[in-house]
């Protein structure tokens, strides 16, 4: 038996104290800067990583750098595999500056030793765009990653399994930032790729096929989206164990997509379905059956069975506040979620005090969560509103959008949705051209994020319309509505 074999057959612990004995034996008949010693440090930094231990992974990997760099100088290969090896520690330690050094220097070794168009140079800069992915300096990561990809294009043509890494980076990239138009496209390139090399009915397949059916349901392609969930649903029903819980996340999906198109009786029952199934595979005290509780919460909120969806709201709490601790973000959204529960019933106290109390718990975290903290602005803002209290609900309605900017940018379409309640606040007080701003902005953000003929597009210029007749200008609106029309004869609504 080899004995690279042999350490892999040992139990991990076995292997760290092999490998420690290893290193030193190698150390008393070498020295301690001989280059005979890469290996030995290489195989122990290897058994850490296999057990998540990267702290003690690192001072292995700076001492295999350093030995290599002292032997066979500042670039060689063996430099590079060093420099990735101690990049990938400092990255799962959270150390993400020190590691996108260390890759990006990789990278320009490498292309010196082998030449600017290498497949190891692709893989190098998927890894580089990985970590500003993380860190989400997207403007650095999607270069990466179109580089990448453009240079395993040429190198080993458009259909190739080497494409994958790429593509699947790009779209999280697209994901991240809720460009779907764009991540749709990429998936519908890289679904064929992974059916050929995994074959069509495999759980590699079922991931990007989701993505891609969510991806359809973003951009209102319900017809297209429905039968994607059912394929995953029946991809995992068939290659995993009944009890896995990712056929109950996959089912949890078909059961949001009937939510988002209006079939609430469809989605209902699925949802409790899930919901026995993550009871009965993973506690009724999980945060997945949380999850699943909060979804048949809000259902019931919209059949206006306030009461039972009240009790929902409490257990989701109880047991977010038990697995997480009263501070947890989790537990600021269920608070916000009660907080417009009671909004809706006109219980303005009771509002107020749950979304102030989710509101602090976000403060205390330090804008950590800013779609959440946003989220609660948001929504004691309308509490203000309501109450006609436009003054406070200004000034919570722009720190919102502050909040999310900061994080998503400008352009983004969460910052569009914002709008809409500082748009009717100030149509409200008569303030018609600053709603008119509003509207505007909004549309020109999703027009830009989810394409011109999309149906929440339409839901702009209809608003734009009405806002436009209500001033008057009735010239202006005719063909807005028009347009609204083309849209709708597009989007064929999905059947209830």
């Amino acid at each position: 038996m080899a004995p690279d074999e042999e350490f892999r057959l040992m139990e991990t612990s076995e292997a760290i104290e092999a490998g420690k004995r290893e290193l030193a034996e190698c150390e008393r008949a070498v020295g301690r800067d001989h280059l005979d010693l890469a290996v030995p440090l290489g195989k122990l930094a290897q058994c850490f990583a296999n057990e998540g231990r990267y702290a003690e992974m690192v001072p292995l990997c700076r001492r295999g750098l350093e030995i290599t760099e002292k032997n066979l100088g500042t670039e060689h290969l063996s430099v590079v595999a060093w420099l990735h090896n101690l990049g990938q520690s400092l990255c799962m330690l959270s150390e993400f500056s020190e590691a996108i050094a260390l890759v990006a220097r990789a990278v320009e070794i490498r292309e010196k030793l082998v030449g600017p168009d290498h497949l190891e140079i692709a893989e190098d800069l998927i890894n580089l765009g990985g970590l500003y992915r993380q860190i989400k300096q997207f403007d650095r990561a999607e270069p990466c990653y179109r580089k990448a990809l453009a240079m395993q294009v040429r190198l080993v043509g458009p259909v190739h399994p080497h494409l994958m890494s790429a593509l699947e980076g790009l779209t999280e990239l697209c994901f991240m930032q809720s460009r779907y138009a764009e991540a749709m496209s990429l998936l519908e390139r890289l679904v064929p790729i992974k059916e050929q090399t995994f074959g069509p009915d495999t759980i590699e397949v079922a991931t990007s096929l989701n993505n891609l059916a969510m991806c359809y349901q973003k951009l209102a392609r319900h017809a297209d989206a429905e039968p994607l969930f059912r394929r995953v649903l029946r991809i995992r029903e068939a290659a995993m164990p009944p009890d896995d819980p990712e056929i109950a996340t996959s089912m949890h999906n078909l059961a949001g997509w009937y939510d988002s198109a209006g079939r609430t009786a469809e989605a209902e029952p699925l949802y409790r379905r899930v919901l026995a199934f993550r009871e009965r595979v993973l506690g009724a005290n999980h945060p997945e059956t949380a999850q699943t509780v909060l979804n048949l919460a809000l259902i019931e909120k919209r059949k206006q069975n306030y009461v039972e969806a009240e009790r929902l709201y409490q257990r989701a709490l109880a047991t977010m506040e038990e697995l997480l601790g009263p501070d947890h973000f989790h537990v600021a959204v269920v608070r916000n979620n009660l907080g417009m529960l009671c909004l809706t019933q006109g219980r303005y106290d009771e509002a107020e005090r749950f979304c102030l109390e989710s509101l602090a718990i976000h403060e205390k975290s330090r804008g950590q969560h800013a779609h959440e903290m946003s989220s609660a602005l948001n929504n004691l803002g309308k509490i203000y509103a309501e109450q006609q209290k436009p003054d406070q609900a200004e000034r919570l309605y722009l720190r919102s959008l502050a909040v999310l900017e900061k994080v998503l940018g400008p352009d983004h379409p969460e910052i569009a949705q914002g709008l809409g309640n500082l748009t009717i606040l100030y149509f409200a007080q008569g303030k018609h051209e600053q709603a008119l701003r509003q509207v505007l902005r909004s549309r020109a953000i999703f027009e830009k994020s989810l394409g011109p003929d999309h149906p929440i597009v339409a839901a702009c210029l209809r608003h734009q319309a009405e806002m436009l007749q209500h001033m008057g200008r009735h010239d202006e609106a005719r063909p807005l509505l028009d347009r609204v029309k083309e849209i709708w004869a597009k989007n064929p609504r999905p059947q209830a």
